[in-house]
């Protein structure tokens, strides 16, 4: 593969990853943008440095894989923080899909699924409604379609004898 090639798969990798990270929104994408500019510049600074330093001879076979290991180490640094970012992440929501500000919710929820013989699944999806989710989210974390998410709270509400998500919440909180 020429040169040239790689450098253009590496450019678009980089600006893929660019788009991955500014779509999990964890970092505005003008900011991530601005950063990687600004890293590209001070890369070719400190690369013009050191070839003005080392001279053109003994540069050129080192470059490739000094930028290589480089790339490598940039593209596991970030999947290693992404990993743990999701890790604190499911320790925050407590693998349940709790948010903020539902303190005492598992609880509730364990004793409404134990008291109303509700499934394992429709524990879960009852946990994440407590949890204030709607379906799309609920489907997307457990995996299902949002039509098995509706039929789990069909099937809930009717051993619970409620009709609606109020009437859902109204149960939790009287059971915190």
């Amino acid at each position: 593969m020429p040169l040239q090639t790689r450098h253009v798969f590496i450019v678009l990798l980089a600006f893929a990853l660019l788009a991955e990270v500014s779509s999990k929104r964890e970092i505005s994408p003008w900011t991530l943008l601005g950063g990687l500019y600004a890293g590209a510049a001070v890369c070719s600074f400190l690369g013009a440095r050191l070839y003005a330093l080392v001279g053109a001879d003994s540069i050129g076979p080192a470059l490739l894989p000094v930028a290589s290991a480089y790339f490598a180490y940039v593209v596991l640094a970030a999947l290693i923080r992404s990993r743990r970012l999701i890790e604190r992440m499911a320790k925050r929501e407590g693998m349940t899909g709790q948010g903020a500000g539902s303190a005492g919710m598992p609880k509730a929820c364990e004793r409404l699924s134990a008291r109303y013989a509700l499934s394992a699944r429709e524990a879960e999806v009852l946990t994440y409604l407590a949890g204030g989710h709607g379906s799309p989210y609920i489907a997307e974390k457990l995996f299902i379609s949002e039509n098995t998410v509706r039929t789990h709270m069909r099937n809930m509400y009717r051993k619970m004898g409620i009709s609606s998500k109020e009437e859902l919440i109204l149960r939790l909180e009287e059971e915190r």
